[in-house]
């Protein structure tokens, strides 16, 4: 008989031979994150086993690293998500940046297998520090009573010992039998490895989504930690989050084709085949496609000299001097939306609006909202600019022409 007893999310589990699968040490894994290793190394973990359909049970350190940095990619790069003083991640992963040409459209990267190719050219006796003692700690909840007591110094060599007996029902063993034990030589990283307990796996397995919302749950709240006047950090780290504008689009389209309405940044006429949306406050920063912060711009030019307003701004925050024509041009777009929109529609798009402004729309009138929007999205690229993000971004009329020689 196997009983189960819930536990924050996790499941006890005490099988028919009377053994306990120490759920409560997995728990207080995440419990207190001072940095981002590990929780990295147990999703890294998680992600390596769903890949080998939980078939593969031994895992190199330099896969874990692998996987590691892949996770933090777009959560560091992209979207400049900050992993605290201490945290080497983002460190490592600008220089497999450098390793690489096209920076730019690296960081957009969301095709993991790309994102790997990048981090394979690091150097990963640079790199291999982030690994040092993370599975230690890890496994530190398994071995409590065992190592109660000890000195600091002498808890990592324990927890190895104890980890590798036959009998130990920890979540894994570390396995340094490959290793070259040459002190002259430098210990090969790659040859370190992960061996899974096969109990482990089979709970993993079995309880895998539940295994990956407590993990999520805990990143979250640590990041928010570290990044308290970040917003929508919960969209963020899905690994898959990027900017497809499809229905949004299809509402602008539809403002645009019965008013007249202007590109904020270049003033030229907008029509239905030639506009593209901007997000205003840049997408890397607010990690949403929320209608309040898009507005349509000029999409291509006849004439050459002309830049496309949406490539020459890409993540800068704007000049405040666009804010005016940006509210003015949103303001029309609701009055648009009461006047074609079921009642219900209409309420449904003015959610996210008035969530944002923080007010009833319906009961205030234009002016007010106006000054409300007007605050907050001078808010947003201010925290934005703390951020790091380029600001006063001006729109230019006309290329710049190329120097010779």
């Amino acid at each position: 008989m196997i009983l189960e007893v819930e536990l924050d999310g996790l499941f006890l589990i005490r099988q028919s031979t009377g053994i306990d699968m120490n759920i409560s040490a997995l728990n207080n894994t995440l419990s207190s994150m001072t940095n981002s290793y590990k929780y990295l190394f147990l999703r890294s973990l998680m992600n390596l086993l769903k890949e080998s359909y939980f078939k593969k049970d031994t895992f190199s350190y330099k896969e874990i690293n692998i996987e590691m940095l892949a996770i933090s990619w777009r959560i560091s790069l992209f979207f400049r998500l900050d992993f605290g003083s201490q945290d080497q991640i983002s460190k490592y992963l600008k220089l497999a940046l450098e390793k690489n040409s096209n920076h730019d459209k690296l960081i957009e990267l969301t095709d993991k297998k790309k994102i790997k190719e990048c981090l394979e050219k690091l150097d990963y006796n640079n790199s291999k520090g982030i690994l040092k003692y993370v599975p230690q700690r890890i496994l530190r909840g398994f071995f409590s009573n065992e190592v109660y007591g000890l000195p600091d110094h002498k808890v990592d060599k324990k927890i190895l010992e104890l980890c590798n007996r036959p009998d130990s029902s920890s979540l894994f063993a570390i396995d340094r039998s490959l290793v070259n034990t040459n002190t002259h030589t430098p210990n090969n990283f790659e040859e370190t490895r992960v061996v899974l307990n096969k109990k482990w796996i089979n709970y993993f397995k079995n309880n895998m989504s539940i295994l990956e919302g407590w993990a999520e749950r805990h990143w979250i709240d640590y990041l928010a930690t570290k990044n308290p006047f970040m917003p929508n950090i919960s969209s963020k780290i899905k690994f898959s989050s990027k900017r497809n504008l499809t229905k949004e689009r299809a509402i602008w389209k539809g403002f645009i084709s019965e008013r007249e309405v202007m590109c904020v940044f270049s003033k030229r006429p907008l029509d239905i085949e030639n506009f593209s949306l901007d997000h205003f406050i840049p997408f890397q920063f607010s990690g949403h496609n929320l209608l309040w912060n898009l507005v349509p711009v000029a999409h291509s030019f006849s004439n050459d000299d002309y830049l496309n307003p949406n490539s020459s701004k890409n993540n800068k925050l704007p000049h405040p001097k666009y804010i005016k024509p940006f509210i003015s041009c949103q303001l029309d777009f609701l009055n648009y939306l009461e006047c074609k929109k079921s009642k219900i529609a209409y309420r449904n798009l003015l959610k996210d609006y008035e969530i944002f402004l923080n007010i009833d729309i319906k009961n205030n009138d234009t002016k007010s909202i106006y000054k409300k929007y007007y605050e907050e999205i001078e808010n947003q690229i201010r925290l934005a600019a703390s951020h790091g993000f380029l600001s006063n971004w001006e729109y230019k009329k006309h290329k710049q022409s190329k120097g010779i020689g």
